[in-house]
């Protein structure tokens, strides 16, 4: 008896060194790609909103900017830049926690509840699948959002079985409210996860259902408030254009989730979710029956949120793409690993040679985004620091919204979208550049009436986005218009 007990304890203790092995092994991987200086449109505008502001001017730069954005996450952005530094790699580890908090919760409650090999399938992707690796390391709210709901939804699952746990509803109410004040989409997910929850609770425990609708109302009152006095959601006016439904499909989604370097990876991410779902359905009587509803719950909850989303963005201003929806991508990993991790041993093995090949492709397109398309960005930096002055205005002709990016960078100038410059009198005499990323220059008739004589100084460029942010660097001369001649 005690040689079977001492084989048992160092059977777990050679699965806990796996299991916790694997969480520091993705941990590392994801660390590994924060060390480039390149950056978004999109980590630009985080960076703008949180950068040398407090917390009531991050609020007030929300509410100007009338986005698809809530002020928690840059709340805790802000207050992690006060304790670890303003560094890009500061910036980007913050999402890099959000994701490690995601794999604690693979290594700790996943394996509480469905055991080691269901956790080991769910935190290889839940670090390193396509989408979410990118987001486990991009300066956005997702990789924290992916978290909440994540936990929501292990918490509610808890609750499902043990509804009169006091300190799993104070949980369930500050997830809730956290990811609703995160970001507004996560509320799809919380309905689905609500509405799971309520059906559970009918069936188990009629006298805790209230408790349901308590602790929603209570989460979702002040996320109401927000959005009346923010005027942060409104319905299109009578002839604004509506969302194409014939261009929302899953085969996107799909693309989104799984698309990877190997060839067919989204047809073969297809097959190991419709796998996971043929495995519970036909083999539904092998699962205990918290399990398989919810499995079921996880496998549908990020198609069904967006379909709904979908709807939503039709009626509303806001636009809407994958990435909005995302929050409950790894909680489908988590479907996908209590179905698999149960049929037999092969398909089990197959599933985790799967993931593991999988994110070994998706490491290798992250790491080139990182590291690869930043190839002028440090000659960039120090040109801009030795070359420019406060107060340089710099002319660029690429994207309009590219000055978002450039000023994470250039501070301290002045940027003016080329097509937009409607009076170049106002810049004779001043400190002017010009971004060249596309031919589209000044005229030779312009150039004589204002005096316009320039210089390359290279090439440069910060993160490349669409091929075009990089330039060619010209230092403009510009007399302006002689007095007598018209200006254009």
């Amino acid at each position: 008896m005690n040689v079977l007990q001492g084989m048992r304890e160092k059977r777990r203790w050679i699965l806990e060194l796996v299991l916790w092995g694997t969480v520091l092994a993705v941990l590392f991987i994801l660390i590994s790609l924060c060390f480039d200086h390149g950056i978004d449109l999109d980590e630009a505008y985080s960076y703008r909103t949180v950068h040398g502001n407090d917390l009531k001017g991050i609020m007030d730069n929300i509410l100007e900017a009338h986005d698809t954005d809530i002020p928690l996450w840059y709340w805790g952005l802000r207050v992690w830049t006060w304790i670890f530094g303003e560094s890009w790699f500061a910036y980007k580890l913050f999402s890099v926690a959000g994701s490690f908090a995601t794999l604690l919760l693979g290594a700790t409650a996943v394996k509480k509840a469905w055991g080691y090999r269901t956790a080991l399938l769910f935190i290889v992707p839940a670090g390193l699948a396509p989408a979410l690796l990118h987001i486990g390391v991009n300066v956005r709210m997702y990789s924290w959002t992916v978290f909440i709901v994540t936990a929501c939804g292990i918490t509610i699952y808890y609750l499902a079985k043990e509804p009169k746990r006091r300190l799993l509803w104070g949980i369930l109410f500050l997830l809730t409210v956290s990811g609703l004040f995160c970001h507004y989409f996560t509320a799809f997910c919380f309905l689905f996860l609500y509405l799971y929850l309520f059906l559970a609770l009918w069936n188990r425990d009629r006298r805790s259902v209230w408790k349901v609708f308590v602790c929603g109302i209570a989460a979702v009152a002040p996320f109401c408030w927000w959005l009346v006095v923010s005027d942060f959601f409104h319905l299109k006016e009578q002839g604004e254009t509506q969302v194409d439904f014939g261009t929302i499909d899953f085969q996107e989604l799909f693309s989104f989730i799984f698309k990877s370097n190997i060839e067919h990876s989204t047809l073969l991410g297809m097959g190991i979710l419709a796998m996971a779902f043929a495995g519970l359905f036909l083999l539904w009587d092998r699962f205990e029956k918290a399990d398989r509803s919810f499995a079921l719950l996880c496998l549908s909850l990020l198609f069904v949120s967006y379909l709904i989303a979908a709807v939503l963005a039709s009626v509303s201003s806001h636009f809407f793409i994958s990435r909005h929806i995302m929050h409950g991508l790894a909680l489908m990993w988590l479907g996908i690993a209590i179905v698999l991790s149960r049929i037999n041993p092969p398909v089990y093995i197959c599933a985790l040679l799967f993931v593991g090949i999988m994110s070994m492709s998706s490491y290798r397109i992250c790491y080139a985004n990182e590291y690869t398309t930043t190839p002028y960005i440090e000659e960039t930096k120090a040109f801009i620091e030795e070359q420019m002055e406060p107060g340089d205005i710099v002319i660029y002709n690429s994207e309009p919204a590219f000055d978002l990016l450039y000023g994470c960078y250039m501070p301290e100038q002045t940027f003016i979208y080329y097509p937009e410059l409607t009076d170049i009198q106002v810049l004779a005499g001043k400190r002017v550049w010009f971004f060249l990323c596309k031919p589209d220059f000044f005229s030779e008739e312009v150039q004589e009436v204002y005096g316009i004589t320039y210089e390359n100084r290279g090439h440069y460029g910060f993160q490349i986005i669409n091929d075009c942010t990089d330039f060619d660097l010209l230092r403009l001369n510009i007399k302006g218009a002689e007095e007598g001649h018209q200006a254009l």
